[in-house]
């Protein structure tokens, strides 16, 4: 399923949900998916440098998080998604995939919209994200270009829009841009060890949905 086509539908659910009235706060749990691509660049000991692309796909989450008042937000995510490769750069004949999963710590503000009952959200998170990389030359068993996992450091940035459904429900668009640190790998081809994959990059755009777990306060008289 293509990025655009999921992020198209994403909107048509937001835009149709609209706000609701209630003032939502307290602790909540949530639950999110959405396109997502990633790209990196493929470096060895011999000076051999290109690009590493992987097919679009669909990134997976869940956040247990506490709104403080009416816009402020921090939350723990834990996330998954797993890319096949699509191409490396000049080369061909190669097969194989990539994993991330991990956690993200995100701290978000709500800033409302004039009167139209939705808010635009901005937030950045920091966390560790496990890397794992398992791409072979094909047929299998001529040769691995690239293996092993890694655990690296992942910042982040987030822009979107939210707005409530129910008393005790809110819905999130947002387009989320995440960057890992560079991490060295296994390769069958022992004169290109060591392999390192740098510029490793995320972008994802996510439709979530918040529950809150306590009544929204009671409106002022």
């Amino acid at each position: 399923m293509k990025l655009r086509t999921l992020a198209m539908a994403s909107v048509a659910a937001m835009v149709f949900a609209g706000p609701a009235a209630a003032q939502t706060q307290g602790w909540y749990i949530g639950f999110g998916m959405g396109p997502t691509s990633l790209r990196s660049t493929i470096q060895d000991s011999t000076g051999f440098t290109d690009t590493l692309s992987f097919d679009d796909t669909v990134q997976f989450n869940g956040t247990i998080g506490y709104k403080i008042g009416r816009r402020l937000r921090f939350e723990f995510e834990t996330n998954y998604a797993k890319y096949n490769i699509s191409y490396i750069g000049s080369l061909s004949g190669f097969t194989g995939y990539a994993t991330l999963s991990g956690g993200y710590v995100n701290l978000l503000y709500d800033l409302p919209i004039a009167d139209t009952g939705f808010n635009l959200t901005l937030g950045v998170g920091g966390g560790r994200q496990i890397r794992l990389v398992d791409i072979n030359e094909f047929p299998p068993g001529v040769g691995t270009l690239v293996s092993g996992s890694q655990e690296d450091f992942s910042w982040r940035g987030i822009i979107g829009f939210s707005g409530q459904l129910t008393e005790n429900s809110e819905i999130q668009l947002d387009y989320r841009y995440s960057q890992l640190a560079n991490a060295t790998y296994q390769t069958s081809y022992g004169y290109a060890a060591p392999v390192k994959l740098t510029s490793t990059r995320t972008h994802a755009v996510m439709l979530s949905l918040r529950w809150y777990l306590s009544a929204p306060p009671p409106p002022p008289p």
